[in-house]
């Protein structure tokens, strides 16, 4: 009776090895018509936003920009403007094994943002976006389940429980809302620079969508119309609800997503007491997810049968699950001394941080973060006729990350800023003290053998039966003895009832019959 196989297919998603690249962003942008000219540059942020992206065969295309919000002093009257614009850019990036159409996840930040005024009405900007690139694929194992067909077969099966992406989403949605400033601020005079930053708090799978509910949290610099406070900052938080449209079926399953930033407008507007204290913001959320599917599976590790010559080919498999996310907050000092040249200062009107993630290692305490804070620095000098004096900076930093769950597989990490203080140490000298929130996603995977094909080759050429008293050796399991052997299991179990099976010792006696079935007669046989 020949064998039958019975096989499963198992689907799983991979995650190949990241790739780090660099993009260099750079333009020129031009004052709008009307607007005052530049008496110099205070400071300057960039934040990225990627676009598009497209998977082809080994490369992946992307396309995106540098958002560029610049702060200056207008050359006629002497006060702080603000201007944001963008530069676009496509990068390509080599990815070994990428098959055109897949997916590819792609995160990244900016470092060393410079800008060059021209001729007053036109700046040169320039920045570095650090890209990190990883390729994500499905892939399908056929293995064996079970197998008919040969008596006094012995197996040893594994119940497994795989995961894959199932489906997934990716839109872009509006969020308009209108806001009052809080009361503890004065009334804004000119909005400088608006930025805010998208978080995901609930996912959700239900009938013909995805719900996904989160904050957006708003910050605002402006200028007042007090001279006492020339400069205010302010910030905000926007509710969102969104559905992404996935097939009715879904509903109910594993789901992982994100929402990111890539516009945002703010305008300011009079209230009924004549103050400019409500907000018109329209933001433009990139929203994400993933949908997961799991099923019970029992496949075949092994396979062996006394007396048979078996041929048992097997399969490493890798299983995936969803992204574990993780949260970690570490205070950060800084100092931040003075360039060369600038007046003292007086007091600190304003401080912003963005960090700029370049490397990372899995500890065995968490994850050990390296990275670029870059600072901009609105100041007010200690001379006589004041005004507002800025800068920039950039401090690598190294910070030990300590996790509540182990990390296991690949991992991404991203960072921002929660809070910025700022603290006059000398006319000269500040110290900058700053909240970073760092999100962490690892990516597990596990590795198991699976079997996924046996050959019978005939009857055991051995003959003749014995009682034989194996050891235990290191690493032993009462399966591996028997299957050394040539025994079944159930065999062991009754010859040695005083061991424990999942507690065997190196040098622990087990006592085994080898019974084997006679030989086929040969010609010469029969001849006598």
């Amino acid at each position: 009776m020949a064998l039958e196989l019975k096989k499963v297919n198992i689907r799983a998603n991979r995650l190949g090895e990241a790739v780090n690249s660099q993009a260099l962003v750079e333009g020129e942008i031009a004052l709008e018509g009307g607007a005052e000219a530049i008496a110099r540059m205070l400071c300057i942020s960039g934040r990225l936003v990627v676009g598009g992206v497209e998977a082809l065969q080994d490369k992946v295309n992307m396309e995106g920009s540098v958002v560029f919000s610049l702060l200056y002093v207008g050359e006629q009257s002497g006060q702080v403007e603000g201007l944001e614009a963008a530069c676009g850019f496509t990068h390509s990036v080599e990815l070994a094994g990428l098959k055109a159409g897949g997916q590819v996840l792609v995160s990244g930040s900016v470092q060393d943002v410079q800008s060059e005024v021209v001729d007053g009405t036109v700046i040169r900007v320039r920045a570095i976006a650090e890209l990190n690139c990883q390729p994500q694929t499905q892939q399908t194992y056929a293995v064996v389940s079970a197998v008919e067909g040969l008596p006094g077969l012995e197996v040893k099966q594994e119940q497994l429980t795989p995961g894959w992406i199932l489906g997934t989403a990716n839109e872009t949605t509006t969020l308009r809302d209108e806001v009052t400033l809080p009361s503890r601020n004065l009334p804004i005079g000119k909005l400088l620079k608006s930025w805010g930053d998208a978080s995901v708090t609930e996912i959700t799978a239900m009938a013909g969508a995805v719900r996904m509910r989160g904050d957006v949290q708003l910050s605002l610099l402006y200028r007042c119309q007090d001279p006492a406070e020339p400069l205010q900052e302010a910030a905000m938080t926007l509710p969102f609800e969104y559905d992404l449209a996935l097939p009715d079926s879904f509903m109910g399953l594993q789901t992982e997503g994100r929402a990111d930033v890539q516009d945002l407008k703010v305008t300011a507007q009079f209230d009924e007491d004549g103050e400019m204290r409500v907000l018109q913001v329209e933001c433009l959320l990139q929203m994400r997810t993933n949908v997961w599917a799991t099923q019970d599976l029992e496949v075949l590790q092994d396979a062996y049968a006394p007396n048979q010559e078996l041929e048992v080919s097997e399969q490493q498999i890798t299983l995936s699950r969803p992204a574990v996310e993780q949260q970690a907050t570490q205070l950060l000092k800084e100092s931040l001394p003075l360039p060369e040249g600038m007046p003292n200062i007086g007091r600190i009107s304003f401080l912003q941080a963005t960090p700029c993630i370049t490397d990372w290692a899995v500890t065995d305490q968490g994850l050990e973060v390296q990275g670029i804070l870059t600072c901009g620095v609105l100041y007010e000098s200690d001379q006589e006729e004041g005004g507002i004096e800025g800068f920039n900076s950039e401090t690598p930093f190294s910070i030990e990350l300590t996790l509540p769950e182990r990390l296991e597989g690949e991992v991404d990490v991203s960072a921002a800023v929660d809070q910025s203080f700022g603290t006059v140490l000398s006319p000269t000298e500040m110290e900058g003290r700053f909240t970073l929130r760092f999100t962490v996603a690892s990516y597990p995977e596990t590795q198991v053998g699976a079997v996924d094909n046996i050959v019978h080759q005939g009857p055991s050429s051995q003959q003749g039966s014995g009682i034989v008293v194996a050891f235990v050796r290191t690493g032993d399991t009462l399966w591996s003895i028997a299957r050394r052997y040539g025994v079944s299991l159930q065999s062991v179990l009754k010859l040695n009832p005083q061991l424990d099976p999942e507690n065997l010792q190196p040098g622990d006696r087990v006592l085994l019959y080898r019974q084997f079935e006679p030989a086929a007669p040969t010609a010469s046989d029969a001849a006598r």
